[in-house]
C-alpha cells in the first residue's frame, strides 16, 4: 500500500472476551511505514486516525462503488 490508496479499515466499537463488534469504514491512506506497522488514515469526517496495520486493507472496486453511490445521494439531498 502507498499513500493515496483508498482503504477499508476496521474500528472496534465493543470488545468482549470472545471477540469484538465493529464496522468497516472507507478512508484514504495518508502514510504507511512497514517497519512501524502503523498507518495514518484520513477518515470520511476529516479526522486523521493512526491505526494498526492489521486493521486496514486496500479497498476494491465494490468499496469504490459504495462511495460513489453515497456521494451521489449526498449531492441529491443538498
Amino acid at each position: 500500500m502507498k499513500a493515496g490508496d483508498v482503504i477499508r479499515y476496521w474500528i472496534d466499537e465493543e470488545v468482549y472476551e470472545y471477540g469484538a463488534l465493529g464496522n468497516y469504514h472507507v478512508g484514504l491512506l495518508v502514510e504507511y511505514y512497514s517497519w512501524e506497522k502503523i498507518a495514518t488514515v484520513l477518515a470520511n469526517d476529516g479526522q486523521l486516525l493512526r491505526l494498526r496495520a492489521s486493521s486496514i486493507e486496500k479497498a476494491g472496486k465494490k468499496d469504490e462503488l459504495v462511495l460513489d453511490n453515497r456521494a451521489k445521494t449526498a449531492q441529491i439531498m443538498v
